[in-house]
């Protein structure tokens, strides 16, 4: 069960451990996400440009290794998925009632990145992390190291779209809504003791 607090609460003092791991964990998916996107590119406009006189064997190729790296960015994204348990799906569960989306939104902006299901592991143990921010907001599309995609034609269009992130407030930038989880007791979150009583506090942000 959480409690929710509706006046206004001063933003928590939230622990900064993971703050170098997430910062070069963007590094690098931005930077392959550029280096994919733009190999896919190049595979689409070699296949146009080849296809009234047929694929050679580089262009079949390129596309043969775009393909295979897709294929494991999914399953990286559903090995995340294997790691949520119910007392992450408690806690997702709570965050998509106080947002007003379903939790699968919720579960999808989780598992889009290894140090998003890192923070949430933080956060129900013992001695880490007393508070984590669900952001729900405008951004652009997931990119193609997220593992959503399993053809990269699909996420070769550049749109703005409705995402969740999880963050310890350091780095993603308030835009639209949020919800700061708080730990009432510094312990282990575990399914037996977050029914017992009010174990969380969500507030909005």
């Amino acid at each position: 069960m959480a409690e929710e607090v509706d006046e206004e609460s001063p933003l928590p003092s939230l622990d900064i451990d993971a703050e170098e791991e997430e910062d070069e964990e963007e590094e690098n998916l931005d930077d392959d996400s550029e280096r994919l996107k733009d190999d896919a590119h190049q595979a689409v406009a070699n296949f146009r440009s080849n296809k009234y006189r047929g694929h050679n064997l580089s262009t079949v190729s390129q596309m043969e290794n775009i393909k295979e790296r897709l294929n494991k960015y999914k399953e990286n994204r559903l090995a995340r998925l294997s790691t949520l348990q119910l007392p992450h799906r408690h806690i997702i569960e709570m965050v998509a009632l106080f947002l007003g989306i379903d939790q699968n939104e919720v579960v999808e902006g989780v598992i889009d990145l290894e140090a998003h299901v890192n923070l949430l592991n933080a956060f129900m143990s013992k001695g880490d992390k007393h508070a984590i921010i669900f952001f729900y907001q405008d951004d652009e599309a997931p990119p193609l190291e997220t593992g959503r995609y399993s053809a990269f034609v699909t996420g070769l269009k550049e749109k703005i779209e409705k995402r969740v992130f999880v963050s310890d407030g350091l780095h993603t930038a308030f835009k639209e809504q949020a919800v700061v989880v708080y730990k009432v007791e510094d312990k282990d979150l575990e399914m037996r003791n977050l029914g017992e009583q009010p174990e969380l506090i969500l507030t909005a942000l």
